[in-house]
């Protein structure tokens, strides 16, 4: 297998011009010089070293359209329910597309270690039916979990969620690693009831 570069950015490339680390929902302006193309990342681009700028923040009322249109209900992610996809198959077949939307229908949090002994935080969830195994990668929620033994189980209001809030997730599709990408839970937004409402109604 062709040994692929990651590509990805340190902490200190993703300063924002306030001082802080960017955040789901803000909108930035990033100087990018040309398109990155690769047959599991097809949106991939080369950041400039122009400094991060912070525009503002995204109104729920604008978002609730967006969200609507870009949800993938499954209850496949990426084509299948495992969490990885062999980097063969996607070299025969180059995805369309690395990050999709997806409002899970129930979620369970635990802490495991990986096969190589890390600490991992992962979120088994149901989706249109199909289960879901994931890491997650969202740094305020690897955060969260920080001080939980690994073996720990985690509902909803184990985690500090109202009864009926819903989350959903951004799965990202990983670099190649020991010949697949992996899903990655890389962003988690949770949205109350009302706001529910207003995007299933």
């Amino acid at each position: 297998m062709t040994q692929v570069d990651d590509g990805a950015l340190a902490d200190d490339q993703c300063v924002l011009d306030n001082g802080r680390q960017p955040r789901l929902l803000d909108i930035i302006e990033i100087d990018i010089t040309r398109l990155r193309w690769a047959p599991h990342q097809p949106e991939n681009w080369i950041v400039g070293t122009q400094p991060w700028r912070m525009v503002g923040r995204y109104p729920w009322p604008a978002l609730v359209p967006l969200l609507c249109r870009s949800m993938h209900s499954g209850p496949d992610v990426f084509g299948c329910n495992d969490d990885r996809i062999p980097y063969r198959e996607i070299l025969r077949r180059p995805m369309r597309r690395s990050l999709v939307l997806v409002a899970p229908d129930s979620v369970q949090w635990y802490i495991r270690r990986s096969f190589n002994g890390n600490r991992q935080v992962r979120a088994k969830f149901s989706l249109g039916g199909k289960s879901h195994n994931l890491a997650v990668t969202d740094r305020d929620w690897e955060d969260r979990f920080e001080d939980l033994p690994v073996g720990c189980m985690l509902d909803a209001q184990d985690v500090e969620l109202a009864r009926d809030d819903r989350v959903i997730f951004t799965v990202g599709l990983g670099q190649p690693f020991n010949g697949c990408c992996y899903k990655l839970v890389v962003g988690v937004l949770v949205v109350s009831q009302t706001r529910w409402a207003e995007l299933c109604g």
